[in-house]
């Protein structure tokens, strides 16, 4: 071994004995830390008056007995534009119109039996129309007439609240399936803070305001768009409105000197 050889292997060895020694020294190991890790335990007590105990509920943190002193996963849906989408289905909208076929059809029986009253008003003479039997039946038809109308109003409302209903149950159905997927505990009703507001009426614009439960949060909570595909609906471009009732051709009882306040 010549003189230039031992002089490259004793630096050599000189450089990885310095490294060995240089990652054994504690300036060394504060440099490349290892990851702190904590012993399982069953609880955790943090200092305080009272102390805090904090244990783990199923996969939540938790710091009581009481059902809800633990951590909730928390997402949002727009709950309007599924439940819009939902309300102006074939299965609503058919419902709806054949309910309102037969009560077109109910009105139309009832015009047909005001105009024939009309008619043998018109037809009787002055002592017929002064009589009782007469004023009678124009009061029978007005009691007849108001009841089914008011009738009419409250069975139609009765099933656009059962529409209602049902649809609300199948977008409960449609969270669920999406929060069970997503491992989210709770739900929040409420249109994204930063969404455009859809035009409409100043109701509908008002609504969508407080529809709004965020003035700010973060995007990720917004479950809508995935609620809309296990629907299988699509988000409607417009207001929604529930049609209007059929309006009867007739005023109940209005028009006959029979009836109150008649001449």
């Amino acid at each position: 071994m010549n003189h230039l050889t031992s002089i490259v292997v004793v630096s050599a060895v000189t450089s990885a004995l310095t490294a060995v020694l240089v990652r054994s020294t504690p300036a060394a190991e504060a440099l490349a830390p290892e990851p702190m890790r904590i012993v399982p335990a069953d609880e955790l007590v943090l200092s305080g008056t009272p102390p805090l105990t904090l244990t783990n509920s199923v996969g939540r943190l938790s710091w009581g007995k009481e059902p809800g002193a633990r951590a909730f996963t928390i997402g949002t849906v727009d709950a309007a534009g599924p439940m819009a989408a939902l309300l102006v289905s074939p299965r609503n909208t058919e419902e709806l119109a054949a309910f309102d076929a037969d009560l077109r059809a109910k009105y139309d029986a009832l015009q047909e039996k005001f105009s024939t009253l009309v008619l043998k008003e018109r037809d009787a003479g002055v002592e017929a129309r002064d009589s009782a039997k007469f004023r009678e039946s124009v009061e029978a038809f007005r009691t007849e007439s108001e009841a089914a109308v008011r009738e009419a109003i409250a069975a139609r409302n009765d099933l656009i609240a059962r529409q209602y209903e049902a649809t609300w149950k199948d977008l409960r159905s449609a969270v669920d399936v999406v929060a069970e997927r997503r491992g989210i505990d709770v739900v929040y009703r409420s249109t994204g803070a930063g969404d455009p507001f859809r035009p409409g009426s100043i109701d509908f614009l008002l609504a969508q305001t407080r529809s709004r439960l965020f003035v700010r949060g973060p995007e990720a909570l917004d479950l809508t768009d995935e609620v809309l595909k296990e629907l299988n609906v699509e988000w409607p471009g417009a207001e929604v409105r529930i049609p209007e009732p059929p309006q009867p051709t007739f005023l109940p009882g209005q028009g006959l000197r029979g009836s109150r306040g008649g001449g």
